[in-house]
């Protein structure tokens, strides 16, 4: 389900910003896959589930101590999904609009409910022992793939 919501996201938000051509049709049906979600999303937390007690929930312990405001944000993302696949066929300035209203819905529900994650991201300044393997074959090395633990690898260096 939040590879459901997060690919009709990103969609919507493509074509609203221009990245992606705007596209009606597409546009409804991005935000009817999301408006399918809120409806089986609640029922998929039970007590004990929450960001600690096991691994990789971002739940926060918060969703049950206040479950019926988190019940009513899931109804509050169904309606505005709703509107926003309604606005698609009025066209992109009513859609921009629709869409931005059911995003401030989303924002709310991860503010409030949500323990993000830390994932560690290279940035320019990290050392290059700590990036990730490259996958695509490397010149340096007769065509193997490079590693930066070269200990670890067929590959004699860091490339």
């Amino acid at each position: 389900m939040k590879k459901t919501v997060a690919t009709a996201a990103k969609l919507g938000g493509q074509m609203v910003k221009g990245v992606a051509p705007f596209d009606a049709a597409k546009a409804a049906k991005a935000m009817n896959d999301i408006n399918a979600v809120p409806d089986k999303y609640v029922t998929l937390f039970p007590k004990g589930t929450e960001h600690g007690a096991i691994k990789d929930s971002e739940a926060l312990r918060k969703i049950w101590v206040d479950f019926d405001n988190f019940k009513a944000l899931a109804m509050k993302l169904k309606d505005t999904s709703a509107k926003a696949a309604g606005a698609a066929e009025q066209g992109k300035g009513t859609f921009t609009a629709a869409f931005n209203e059911m995003t401030k819905v989303c924002k709310e529900y991860h503010e409030t409910y949500r323990e993000k994650l830390e994932q560690w991201t290279p940035t320019a300044w990290s050392p290059k022992w700590a990036l990730p393997f490259r996958e695509e074959s490397c010149a340096k090395h007769g065509g193997g793939r490079c590693s930066p633990w070269p200990w670890l690898e067929r590959s004699s260096s860091i490339c």
